[in-house]
């Protein structure tokens, strides 16, 4: 059972923050939570996510840190003073309400304690705690909002209300066998990269887009043109080993809940900018890291409604349209450009590449979703399969507000 004081200092010193894209919803343990409109994440080694809002004032710290959770079966009153007693060792306690069940005895029961901490390893600070511990499909969720001032509190007590109140709860499935097509992310130091696995029942697994996506690859021609994309897999006791062409060490994956874990090595380009931003040194260093990765949902048949925009770093081209494609739910669809960016063409043979045939201005058509695959259908014909793909966590909504295309990201615009 994972307790409170392991984090507590971290909320007060908190390094790196990512954006978060609007609308973007996090699985932790069990919990869907949906992010506020200018908040940013923090996503710790130990899968716990620390929620900070933008606008912060120098010196005022202010988190909502979603520490997941677990099966259980007890007293969610007496599970509230065991995590509240974590707290207590922290320094001296004020203006503590002593806690509250609400809807005890029910399907759902909420627990929550707030109080006023004076440190006593920070003679000084001062913290506002409000901890809530929700109790629903057989398991306890666990999350803390903390700040460093009554007016942070205050100010910000209302968008952590909101996200509470708006939390959907799922029972987290165990983690399927790695079989098909399985949808990874990795983070990489500042970025989050989405990888592609695709087992195949031969013992042989790809690692990659591939082209054409999923329901249509030719894994023969990939093969000839990227031998180093594929390996073979198999069963260790309770891993899966798999072995890529060239690797000197083998990927171990074990099961970690709804999914699974691998420690792998990625690259990373990094810079080095002048003060008035120029780029002017860049390198690559390889980075011990960790896949998550899981049995991918095939969409078939799925729908979308909304425009998603094509998705450029905060640095770039931040002066110039960023192609969209809309999508509608009677299976239509218009573009301008946002699949030629996501299209780079396919291969021939060894050595010979077939240029995209999607006009680079885009245009509209006809859509349809399955087995991973997006396929479109131009007015004049042109026809164009891309891989699709989106956490399972998105696809619960039932309208992700993030997508990949061949393995390109692509935001729902609000």
């Amino acid at each position: 059972m994972r307790r409170w004081p392991l984090g507590c200092a971290a909320l007060l010193a908190i390094v790196f923050v990512s954006p978060v894209r609007a609308g973007e919803t996090l699985a932790v343990g069990g919990a869907l939570v949906t992010i506020a409109d200018g908040w940013k994440k923090t996503v710790n080694k130990d899968d716990t996510v620390v929620l900070t809002p933008a606008d912060l004032p120098g010196g005022v710290a202010c988190t909502l840190t979603l520490l997941g959770g677990e099966p259980f079966d007890g007293s969610v009153k007496d599970r509230l003073t065991s995590e509240w007693k974590g707290f207590e060792d922290l320094g001296t306690v004020s203006n503590d309400e002593g806690g509250k069940i609400n809807g005890e005895g029910t399907t759902r029961e909420v627990a929550s304690r707030s109080g006023i901490i004076d440190l006593k390893a920070n003679p000084g600070v001062t913290i506002r705690v409000w901890l809530l511990i929700p109790y629903t499909n057989g398991r306890i969720e666990r999350m803390v909002f903390v700040t460093s001032t009554p007016e942070a509190f205050d100010k910000y007590g209302p968008a952590v209300t909101a996200m509470f109140n708006g939390i959907k709860y799922v029972a987290p499935k165990p983690a399927e066998p790695l079989a098909g097509v399985c949808f990874g992310m990795v983070q990489v130091k500042t970025s989050t990269e989405p990888e592609c696995w695709i087992f195949l029942p031969d013992g042989v697994v790809f690692k990659g887009f591939p082209y054409g996506g999923p329901a249509h690859a030719d894994f023969d021609l990939q093969r000839t043109v990227h031998a180093e994309s594929f390996g073979e897999y198999r069963v260790d006791g309770e891993e899966i080993v798999v072995t890529m062409k060239g690797d000197k060490e083998p990927t171990r994956f074990a099961r970690s809940g709804c999914e699974w874990t691998a420690k792998v090595t990625r690259p990373f380009q990094d810079r080095r900018s002048s003060a008035k931003g120029f780029t002017i040194a860049t390198w690559v260093d390889q980075v011990p890291t960790e896949l998550h990765l899981a049995r991918a949902e095939p969409c078939d048949d799925m729908k979308l409604t909304g425009t998603y925009r094509f998705y450029v770093p905060y640095w770039g081209e931040k002066d110039k349209p960023i192609p969209t494609i809309r999508f509608t739910a009677d299976g239509e669809f218009v573009e301008d450009g946002a699949i030629r960016r996501c299209d780079s063409g396919e291969p021939v043979s060894r050595g010979k590449w077939k240029p995209s045939v999607v006009p680079e201005a885009g245009g509209r058509g006809r859509y349809a979703i399955g087995k991973n695959t997006l396929d479109l259908t131009y007015a004049d014909g042109t026809t164009i399969g891309l891989t699709f793909q989106s956490t399972n966590a998105e696809i619960a909504k039932g309208a992700p507000a993030t997508l990949y295309l061949q393995g390109k990201l692509l935001d729902l615009v609000p």
